[in-house]
Formats: C-alpha cells, sequence, structure tokens
C-alpha cells in the first residue's frame, strides 16, 4: 500500500486473529458533545435539554463513545422507569465482571471498559428466561454471527415461535444484538466487545 498523506487514514478489520498493532486510544472513537447527546435522546427516546447534568454525566463517563452511549440508551429506552441518575449510580455501584482472560481484552481500541460497563447493566437486568438462554448461547460458542435457522436450533426452538421472535426483537433493541440480512436467511451478529462480557459471565442453558 503506498503511503498518503498526513491527513489520510486507512481502517483494517477482521473477522480471524491477526497480530496485535497499538491499540487505539479511546479519544480516537469519540464523537463530538452535541453528537453524543443527540445519540443519546434518539436511543433512549427522552426530553434532553442540552444542559442536562445527569445526560451530560452519562456520555462523559463513557468517553463520548457511540456504542456505549447506544447501548445505554436503548436500555433506558426498553426500562423507562429507570431514571438517568440511578443508571449512573448502577454503572458506578456495579464492578466490572471478573475475571476476563487479557487474550480476551486484546482490542485494537482502548474502549472495552465503557463498552462492557453498559453491556453488563444490561445483562444484569434481563429476567426473560429465553433471551437470557440466547444470550448465554452466543456467550458459549465462539460463532459471532448466527442464522436464525441455527440458532433456533440450538435453543430447540422453532423460528416462528412467537417467544423466539420476542427475545431477538428485545435483543436487537437492546443492541446486544444485530439483525444481519443476506440473500439466503436472516443472521444475528453480536459484537466482539459485547460477547466478551457474556462469555465472561459464564451462563449456561438448560435447553
Amino acid at each position: 500500500m503506498s503511503a498518503g498523506p498526513p491527513s489520510r487514514h486507512f481502517l483494517v478489520t477482521s473477522r480471524a486473529e491477526i497480530a496485535p498493532v497499538a491499540a487505539v486510544a479511546a479519544r480516537e472513537l469519540a464523537i463530538t458533545e452535541s453528537e453524543a447527546l443527540d445519540l443519546f435522546r434518539n436511543e433512549s427516546s427522552r426530553e434532553i435539554a442540552g444542559d442536562d447534568n445527569d445526560a451530560l454525566a452519562l456520555i462523559r463517563a463513557f468517553d463520548l463513545l457511540p456504542m456505549a452511549i447506544e447501548i445505554a440508551g436503548a436500555f433506558l429506552r426498553f426500562r423507562q422507569s429507570v431514571s438517568i441518575a440511578a443508571y449512573m449510580k448502577a454503572i458506578a455501584d456495579t464492578p466490572l465482571d471478573a475475571p476476563v482472560a487479557a487474550a480476551l481484552l486484546d482490542s485494537y481500541t482502548q474502549h472495552a471498559p465503557n463498552l462492557r460497563e453498559a453491556v453488563q447493566i444490561s445483562a444484569a437486568t434481563i429476567t426473560e428466561p429465553s433471551l437470557q438462554e440466547i444470550l448465554a448461547c452466543f456467550g458459549l460458542v465462539t460463532l459471532l454471527s448466527v442464522g436464525t435457522k441455527l440458532l433456533a436450533a440450538l435453543m430447540n426452538m422453532q423460528e416462528d415461535d412467537i417467544e423466539f421472535v420476542s427475545a431477538l426483537d428485545k435483543a436487537d433493541s437492546l443492541r446486544v444484538l444485530k439483525k444481519e440480512l443476506s440473500p439466503s436467511t436472516a443472521r444475528w451478529r453480536m459484537h466482539r466487545l459485547v460477547w466478551q462480557v457474556y462469555h465472561a459471565r459464564g451462563d449456561t442453558i438448560d435447553r
């Protein structure tokens, strides 16, 4: 690859493990404070003023990192009875699950702790058995992308089972799973850093 001008940046991604490189600092991934507030408003579906101290404290606690703010906002949209202040208290009172193998934390970015905090709060409050088991299933396997048919088979459920469909819809709403459409079938993807949280939890399934 030829050298580009100083202002040019290259992003390299891979689903396979590749040799480590210097991690990218969290600030390099951050958006502006105004953009972070807009993202939080959209994800949480809440009326938030530009000088809302609780909202500002939340986005700053997550270093203005979009994915962590997105998951926090999605959680607060789903749990409208939970205030932003209460969510921040839960973050402060909930230590990161430990231990997590160092190899699992290898990342090109230094935002893993921020994201893990947001995911852990969501995980701790999910009470629906089917959704708990689907997320535990992702944590037990190393496949971060699974077709709907295979996932239903792993869960010993039918693809059109309302309990199964509802659980996947909620996982999508909480931003812990993302639906991908391919020419042949729908697939469900879990972000690698989200997977680390569920893998570390070691939850089991009863099916």
